[in-house]
């Protein structure tokens, strides 16, 4: 019996998440969602594919939109068919569609967009609802062959992971995974059952490290509490699921533990209502909100931190005294937070701080580029206008980070890994450090088919425990079945010996030129990747990009010429070059962080610095890293807690 799986949306890219996996003649769909902001014939899946297919049942990992937008049409297919989700994700759930449908219609009166579905159609989808609880393998109705068992993924509350056992495979699909404690929802744990016959892994920040999470949560509170001393008003666009409950935590425990001053917060959107269905689900949170609500204390809403109740409000908040302002949604695409922005952005004395994803078409995105070129427009609402408020980022993602995801697949030993949910750069970079210890990566296209082939004579071993945190496996140590895809052929085949260096008369094909590229560079870059959208034109890893674009400049030329290619060089620096460039006598207190956007590395030491120290370190570090800031911090010099 066949064991299928078919990517019907988010396989390459963010948003419209939907696989469809066929188990002999029956089909179960994980996920059904939208590309929230895209065009109107890029939002959905392809759930034309399912058609005629016998539809058995569907699971929800979580209640994002990018990941249940569309799940009210595949009930419209699939009428009797029971849609599984945890309790939390179902309560959720209720919320976000009644949010999209008062979405759907002001865009009908205001635009003449037909909505993708009714309130009626809404209705019907939350009645197919069925839960299903984590840690207890289940048989579904109608697969009698099929186990499946959810794990917690963190993320969001109700998030959850999934394992699917037949006798025809294994399959996990890791939904949207957060590995690192946060101040709402527990950590993602892994499947007890390792070595599946396929891990689809999401790759949202694969191509990155995050900084210390508590770190980033101090310099937040602080920069809020002086943005406002300052006389700012601070808007902080943020996803109401999730993010902005992590937001009102960090600034009340800020306030409560005298951090920093107190200031009004006002909180606005979507995010008040998902804020009371947190307070009816205490068993999808952490221990410490779980006594607060069980206590009879709200532990969102508490003392400055108050909701705005009606659109009138909005005006007399921006005309009062300065104050923080937490509103959906995150991406500025809409909601309260783009009239906030549409009034804050062109003015010097406010502060908008970017907390989380922006996706590549969003008004929060091109903020970001106008900040970082330091001039230029930005159109919000209809209105353009010149961008003239303070912009700052601070990274608080509900996402793994690429240790993360390489832990995690450590953890579980997969034959193969897919990598999905993520941006070419993105797939590009984890698939590169997967394969580097030892596992076989596929990056799937949308509408490509996986066929999921059980391993010969080998049993899914079961394990207890936290995510591994071994070092990654020795190239040389992998099993024959799992040794890495070759990306590209080998460059030995190409004699550069007896090719005169002259540029030929166009660019030469991808093949011919990725081998003179490989040729040239001999092992100095760690990927030769081409541009996704740029014609004829190589993008250069190297592990340190300043330094290393300088010590191989006559090499990058020389492919140039001989290729007909552009050759560019991609900003970011790797993690592990970074780390090797440490000072060796410097005794850390705990992980450095990597702020890649800033160019700096963060340590924290357990004995105090002199200055003179200080300085050789710094200056050495810089030098070896083309110019990187290397900031050393005590170790008590700790983070909101």
């Amino acid at each position: 019996m066949a064991f299928d799986c078919v990517f019907l949306g988010g396989a390459a890219g963010v948003g419209a998440s939907c696989l469809a996996f066929r188990l002999g003649e029956r089909w179960i769909i994980v996920d059904a969602g939208v590309r929230v902001g895209a065009p109107p014939d890029q939002r959905l899946p392809d759930l034309a594919f399912l058609a005629d297919k016998d539809v058995t049942a569907i699971l929800i990992t979580h209640a994002h939109a990018d990941h249940i937008g569309a799940l009210p049409l595949l009930r419209e297919r699939f009428p009797t068919v029971p849609i599984y989700a945890s309790p939390a994700t179902i309560a959720l759930m209720r919320v976000m569609f009644a949010d999209a449908l008062r979405i759907m219609a002001r865009r009908a009166a205001e635009e003449l967009e037909v909505p993708l579905f009714d309130d009626a159609l809404v209705a019907a989808t939350l009645r197919r609802l069925r839960p299903l609880p984590t840690g207890t393998p289940r048989v579904l109705p109608g697969l009698p062959s099929l186990k499946v068992t959810t794990v917690p993924a963190g993320h969001i509350a109700g998030a959850m992971s999934l394992a699917m056992q037949t006798p025809e495979g294994y399959v996990v699909v890791s939904g949207d995974l957060s590995c690192a404690p946060q101040r709402t929802v527990p950590p993602a744990t892994s499947p007890k059952q390792r070595d599946p016959d396929l891990l689809i892994l999401e790759s949202t920040y694969g191509g990155r490290t995050h900084p210390d999470r508590r770190e980033e949560e101090r310099r937040l509170a602080h920069a809020v509490a002086g943005h406002i001393q300052a006389g700012r008003h601070c808007l902080i666009p943020a996803f109401a699921l999730g993010r902005a409950q992590e937001i009102m935590i960090i600034l009340r425990t800020a306030q409560e533990k005298n951090l920093v001053p107190r200031f009004p917060v006002w909180v606005d959107g979507l995010i008040r209502q998902v804020c009371d269905v947190y307070t009816t689900i205490p068993e999808a949170l952490t221990p410490p909100l779980q006594h607060r609500i069980r206590s009879g204390v709200n532990p969102f809403f508490f003392r400055g931190i108050r909701p705005v109740e009606t659109p009138d409000q909005r005006w007399a908040i921006l005309d009062g005294p300065p104050c923080c302002i937490i509103s959906s949604s995150g991406m500025l695409t809409g909601g309260p937070s783009a009239f906030y922005a549409r009034h804050l952005v062109g003015q010097p004395n406010a502060a908008i701080l970017i907390t989380g994803y922006q996706d590549e078409e969003s008004p929060g995105r091109q903020l970001l580029a106008v900040a970082a070129r330091q001039e230029g427009t930005l159109t919000i609402g209809g209105v353009r206008q010149a961008v003239q408020c303070q912009v700052e980022t601070y990274a608080l993602s509900a996402h793994a980070d690429q240790a993360e995801l390489a832990a995690y697949v450590r953890t579980l030993r997969p034959a193969q890994v897919a990598l999905v949910h993520g941006d070419t750069d993105a797939r590009a970079a984890l698939a590169d450090h997967l394969r580097m210890q030892g596992d076989t990566v596929r990056c799937p296209a949308d509408g490509e088919m996986i066929a999921i082939t059980p391993r010969r004579g080998s049993t899914p071993a079961i394990a207890h425990g936290p995510l591994s945190d071994a070092p990654p496996a020795q190239l040389n140590a992998v099993p024959v079945d799992r040794v890495p895809q070759v990306v590209s052929p080998a460059p030995a085949i190409i004699d550069l010996t007896s090719a005169a260096l002259e540029p030929p008369a166009q660019p030469l094909t991808q093949f011919v030129a990725s081998q003179i590229a490989h040729a040239v560079l001999n092992g100095a870059a760690t990927r030769i990747g081409v541009h996704p959208h740029q014609p004829a034109t190589f993008v250069i890893r190297f592990p340190l990009p300043e330094v290393d674009r300088e010590r191989y400049a006559t090499q990058l030329a020389e492919v140039a010429i001989r290729t007909g290619w552009t050759v560019t060089v991609h900003p970011n620096a790797q993690m592990q070059a970074l780390l090797a460039a440490l000072p060796p006598d410097l005794a850390l207190a705990r992980s450095p962080s990597v702020y890649q956007e800033q160019r700096q590395v963060v340590v924290y030491c357990d004995e105090p610095v002199d200055a003179t120290a200080e300085h050789e370190y710094t200056t050495a570090f810089a030098a070896a890293t083309g110019g990187w800031q290397l900031i050393i911090r005590s170790a008590d010099q700790g983070a909101v807690t």
